[in-house]
């Protein structure tokens, strides 16, 4: 039997890089990004993650529980590539996805770093 899914509640936007937007000269001026906003549990990083990560250079700040078909909604395509959400943005602050996991009852785990 699969366990109960946690409430989503919250919103998060997922972040995608799109490519590089070039000025008319043809330089590159910055990369381009897609945004799509989705509802996630919010949930805070156990000590035992928290410092398992630090031995590895990363400062797990968040995890957030997605619905997977959710998290696809911020799939683009990139010449002829599927790219997926890179980062996750939550109460204006900008959070790197460091990991993703799919647990027994269907949720996508999003481990995420702040960006700094």
């Amino acid at each position: 039997m699969r366990g109960i899914r946690q409430m989503r509640d919250e919103q998060i936007t997922l972040i995608t890089n799109t490519g590089t937007a070039y000025d008319e000269s043809g330089f590159p001026v910055e990369d381009t990004e897609q945004h799509q906003t989705v509802f996630a549990k919010v949930k805070s990083v156990r000590a035992s993650e928290y410092y398992e990560a630090l031995r590895s250079n990363l400062k797990l700040a968040y995890i957030f529980c997605v619905d997977p078909d959710d998290f696809k909604l911020g799939d683009h395509k990139v010449d002829g590539k599927t790219v997926r959400a890179w980062a996750v943005e939550y109460e204006t602050v900008r959070y790197k996805i460091i990991r993703t996991y799919r647990t027994d009852t269907g949720d996508l785990e999003l481990s995420c770093e702040e960006v700094e």
